[in-house]
């Protein structure tokens, strides 16, 4: 529930191809989203934008690699982390 809005009670005014152009609208005053707090850092940082606690539903991710291409040692240690923050946040 946001500020007495449930999500579905919600509408989509824009759709935008990346996060950088979700950022900058919502900057420019555009409304409101979710959105990564990596994204969002720096303008939250700097007070040009602020968060609002919201409880949303759990969400499921897919990893996806390509079946035909080498796995480095860093692509390899990124799979392992997150693999492992999922199965620590599993156990808790």
């Amino acid at each position: 529930m946001l500020e007495g809005l449930s999500l579905d009670d919600l509408s989509i005014s824009l759709v935008l191809p990346a996060n950088e152009a979700v950022r900058e609208a919502i900057e420019a005053g555009a409304g409101a989203t979710i959105i990564s707090r990596h994204v969002v850092a720096s303008a939250i940082e700097e007070g040009r934008l602020r968060e609002i606690s919201v409880n949303l539903p759990k969400r499921e991710y897919a990893l996806v690699l390509h079946r035909e291409r080498h796995i480095t040692a860093v692509v390899q240690d990124v799979v392992d982390r997150l693999l492992g923050s999922a199965n620590e946040k599993n156990e808790c």
